[in-house]
């Protein structure tokens, strides 16, 4: 089994489309989620998007949002590695594409010109542009990735699926580079399907806002975008003098068999994620929270850290979706790329939103810091059972 290592990270969402914005918007006092929070359909996009910062090919400015949002996340993080993409054997090049909706917004128009016009009025390129693997499809035919190519519809798990999968393929010699990377753009019905399964803030008629571990929470705001990492076996990494951002030191997935609601031992499968992605029971300084932001999600997730500890000092917990939204599958890549950052400078963002803590869940939410963090568990789950955990560490 080879180290495995990130060498580079791309983040768009609401906060713009580069990873300093993202850190930016994870440290400030508020949220960056725009007018949602004043009481819009609940969703926010990314604003002043334009693929065309990032690359002139037509195939991709054509492309659905959710796709080029892949692609930019994915161009960024290949920009950090610094890959030679011209001397690179591109056979060993792999892509780990994670999402929880399908490009929605091309689905909806191609059902409304079948229902008001006929199925001749489909667009040709539809099917291709609608099914979930056409994000990982688009990045592979433009930088001529030819290595194993797998794409996850996992719901909110998904990013943390793609970084499990992204992993393995490293860790046991199928791929020398892997990106793993995850988008999400919700569209029309989807937005209408969030509101009517009352996910939105609020959900009780009062202020929206995403408040994690906060017993005001009232739902979540959904946001929009992407999210990538470049993978690398250490040693590669070090041959061509790469910079190496954190050493992935553990990863998991477990799932509950249970059903696609919160219940009494939910928790179950998440401790065992935990400790799966801990196979030295080393232990961890932070949490990266996985839960979106729902009372039962937040106990089942504080649950499972409390077992994971098992005596131990709680790790601090904190979660990013206060600042950023919840961006279904890709939150789990979020919280990766923030693991980085948070090597970097050495800080752990506090939960935005939190001003009220719920002290049911008994959570040791992030304040002074005696030292920086050197090692920090990224959570991802959702609510059909499926959970993953990944296990990072500063680099040496």
């Amino acid at each position: 089994m080879r180290d495995v290592v990130i060498t580079g990270t791309g983040a768009v969402g609401p906060f713009g489309d580069t990873v300093d914005a993202f850190w930016h918007a994870l440290r400030a006092p508020d949220p960056c989620l725009g007018p949602a929070a004043a009481g819009s359909d609940g969703h926010v996009d990314v604003p002043g998007f334009d693929i065309a910062r990032f690359t002139k090919s037509s195939r991709v400015s054509r492309a659905p949002r959710v796709s080029q949002y892949a692609y930019a996340a994915t161009s960024a993080a290949i920009a950090q590695a610094d890959l030679p993409l011209r001397t690179m054997d591109k056979d060993t090049v792999s892509i780990v594409y994670g999402t929880a909706n399908e490009p929605t917004e091309i689905v909806a128009r191609n059902v409304h010109l079948l229902c008001a016009v006929g199925v001749n009025a489909i667009e040709p390129i539809g099917f291709q542009e609608s099914v979930y693997n056409a994000p990982a499809s688009l990045i592979s035919i433009e930088y001529g990735f030819r290595g194993p190519l797998l794409a996850l519809p996992m719901g909110w798990a998904a990013g943390g699926y793609a970084l499990c999968a992204a992993a393995d393929l490293i860790a046991t010699g199928q791929a020398e580079v892997v990106i793993a990377v995850a988008s999400d753009h919700v569209a029309g019905l989807g937005r209408d399907i969030d509101r009517k399964l009352r996910f939105i803030s609020p959900n009780d008629g009062k202020e929206a806002r995403v408040r994690p571990f906060d017993e005001r929470a009232n739902g979540v705001i959904a946001a929009t975008g992407g999210a990538a990492l470049t993978l690398e076996a250490r040693s590669a990494a070090e041959a061509r003098g790469a910079r190496i951002l954190a050493a992935l030191t553990g990863w998991a997935s477990t799932n509950d068999a249970r059903g696609v609601s919160p219940k009494r031992g939910y928790s179950r499968g998440i401790a065992n994620a935990m400790r799966l992605s801990d196979p030295a029971r080393a232990g961890t300084d932070v949490v990266l929270a996985g839960s979106y932001c729902t009372r039962d999600a937040e106990r089942a997730e504080a649950e499972a850290i409390a077992a994971y500890a098992n005596g131990r000092e709680a790790p601090t917990v904190t979660n990013i979706r206060g600042a950023v939204g919840d961006c279904k599958g890709v939150s789990g890549l979020w919280n990766a790329v923030a693991a980085v950052k948070i090597f970097e400078h050495g800080v752990v963002p506090a939960p935005v939103g939190t001003e009220y803590p719920d002290e049911a869940l008994s959570l040791r939410l992030p304040g002074p810091q005696d030292r920086p963090p050197r090692a920090i568990l990224c959570n991802n789950f959702w609510v059909g059972g499926l959970n993953t955990s990944a296990r990072l560490e500063a680099p040496a």
